[in-house]
């Protein structure tokens, strides 16, 4: 409720924002994320960073690739990357104790998946067009 309460009246604004020109937009996110970086700490390192991802952003939008992915992937990575260091820190680096919960083996598996059946797709793909 509280949301429907507090973007109502918001709507006019959020309209007008899509007769933005996209460059304008674009622009302006750029600022917006580049302040953001900066504010959050004071670091050149972070900024570019923050220019070296967007290039890589730019390439894959530029060559097909999906961006969305790798956005989500950026998000919760850092903490993703602490947890795994505490976890294998607390079982003397034994890597199996990655497996012995089934909600991280489900996680690991899946991951798993999404890497391999894309490549196997793409070979039936080819297999198939190969018979034709």
């Amino acid at each position: 409720m509280m949301l429907v309460v507090l973007n109502l009246p918001l709507i006019g604004v959020r309209i007008r924002l899509l007769a933005i020109p996209m460059p304008t937009l674009y622009a302006g996110i750029l600022v917006l994320a580049a302040m953001g970086t900066v504010a959050a700490n004071h670091s050149a390192v972070e900024l570019a960073i923050l220019v070296a991802f967007g290039f890589i952003g730019f390439f894959m939008r530029g060559n097909g690739y999906p961006v969305a992915p790798a956005v989500v992937g950026l998000i919760p990575g850092p903490t993703a990357d602490a947890q795994l260091r505490r976890r294998l820190q607390m079982s003397l680096s034994e890597p199996m104790i990655l497996l012995e919960n089934p909600g991280s083996a489900t996680v690991l598996g899946i991951a798993a998946l999404a890497q391999v059946v894309p490549l196997i797709l793409k070979g039936l793909n080819r297999f198939q067009m190969q018979e034709d």
